[in-house]
């Protein structure tokens, strides 16, 4: 039973690490707080598209064959202002609406059976995981956030009145955000069928139908996807989960990275690859026998939502699935469900070393993480040569990206242009930028 001073701590705890997710963030943000930046696609694919559609029409471009509403309702706020601007309208509203799921975490952290003086650590171990730089503060990748949002939706227990409505509300935009939360759906049937609640059905019916909408649009659009592409090759799946999931998180990037590309040579059937790849699997080993013995519906939904995520992420990534074998490339698949594994440890953090183990790695890993980011040019710097010079073109993050220069009027082949400047990086694209 919380005593009253118990709950004054507690809420300390909560408004501290609120306020450290916030601070740690901007030191993140550091090199585009002042005007904001374009993000890569979302620059040269869903800003020249949208702002060129009818106003009704711009909350439903459709990329790469699906509906990313969230994104394309903050886009279309975008093109509404000055053009010098508009960076600083996605840059914000996508922070703002990626902290709705660490806001969840962290308020309702007794129902996760996080005590509050873990939630700093917390808070910190998101901002630094290396998977968090590529999908910071940018529309293109907010719809990871709202995985990580659907899927602790799952997490939680059934709230009721107000809550309830929320929780539904939320679940429909984390659909329509994008294919990632979607994969969740089926832990939701689990929880339906296995605790027979009727707002678990509920919460199951939402998702399944936008996830049918979002199939119905991919082929309407002829499953033209992207450059993505399935394997059955099951060393494609398990190589990226533990280089992305324990590699990377437990050791950092600059250090995990030789480690990953030693486990790529594991495709090659190298034996000391294989052998590594086996011995990185021993902490998702140790979780699977753990909740198999004595795991509660919360802990065993989190790692059923985690693995969801992995494995359906992974199988729907775009481009050379070798290349997720890596701890600084292609993160964005495994962000969400990094958090849930953080989520899950802290809650499983009282006397035991495994966990007490995994959660001072991260920490430690973390905190020299935290205010790397994946370098691009200064926007307003960038804007500005692009106007003196009259240029068709602007230049964005990451490095090497571009995006038509609107600041001249919009041109139906605006919507077309390339989203590669074919000049020489300034850096290489996806490596840490410090500060």
């Amino acid at each position: 039973m919380q005593t009253g001073g118990n709950n004054i701590r507690e809420n300390g705890f909560v408004v501290l690490s609120l306020l450290l997710y916030v601070a740690l963030s901007l030191t993140k943000m550091q090199a585009y707080l002042p005007d904001g930046r374009f993000w890569a696609e979302e620059g040269c694919r869903f800003y020249p598209h949208i702002a060129l559609l009818p106003a009704f029409e711009k909350f439903f471009f459709v990329f790469n064959g699906h509906l990313e509403l969230v994104a394309n309702i903050i886009t279309a706020g975008a093109t509404m202002a000055d053009f010098k601007y508009a960076p600083l309208v996605t840059t914000y509203s996508s922070f703002a609406l990626q902290t709705i799921p660490v806001f969840l975490i962290v308020w309702m952290h007794r129902s996760l059976g996080i005590r509050g003086w873990l939630l700093p650590i917390l808070v910190l171990i998101i901002v630094g995981l290396p998977q968090s730089p590529e999908v910071w503060a940018n529309t293109a990748n907010l719809q990871f956030h709202f995985s990580l949002l659907a899927a602790l939706i799952a997490v939680l227990p059934v709230r009721t009145g107000i809550g309830k409505h929320a929780f539904r509300l939320l679940l429909l935009l984390s659909g329509l955000s994008g294919i990632p939360a979607n994969f969740v759906a089926p832990a939701f049937l689990y929880l339906a069928a296995n605790n027979g609640d009727r707002e678990r059905w509920i919460q199951f019916s939402i998702l399944a139908a936008t996830s049918l909408l979002q199939l119905a649009i991919i082929a309407t659009h002829g499953f033209d996807t992207g450059d993505r592409s399935l394997t059955a090759n099951p060393l494609l799946y398990w190589l990226p989960v533990i280089s992305q999931q324990v590699v990377g998180p437990l050791l950092g990037p600059d250090i995990g990275e030789p480690f990953a590309l030693i486990l790529r040579d594991a495709l090659a059937q190298r034996s000391g690859a294989i052998f590594l790849g086996i011995i990185c699997s021993i902490p998702f080993f140790y979780i699977v026998r753990r909740e198999i013995n004595a795991g509660t519906d919360t802990s065993r939904t989190a790692v059923i939502c985690a693995a969801l995520l992995s494995v359906l992420g992974t199988a729907a990534a775009l481009g050379d699935k070798t290349e997720l074998i890596s701890t600084t490339f292609s993160g964005r698949y495994f962000f969400a469900s990094n958090v849930l594994l953080t989520v899950y440890a802290l809650s499983r953090f009282n006397r035991n070393i495994f966990y007490l183990g995994a959660v001072l790695m991260l920490l430690i890993s973390s905190m020299h993480n935290v205010d790397q980011y994946l370098g691009g040019p200064d926007w307003r710097t960038e804007y500005e040569r692009a106007q003196d010079a009259r240029s068709k073109t602007v230049n964005i993050w990451p490095y090497g990206w571009e995006m038509p220069n609107f600041a001249l009027g919009p041109t139906p082949s605006d919507a077309r242009s390339p989203c590669r400047s074919g000049r020489p990086a300034s850096a290489p694209s996806g490596a840490f930028q410090p500060k």
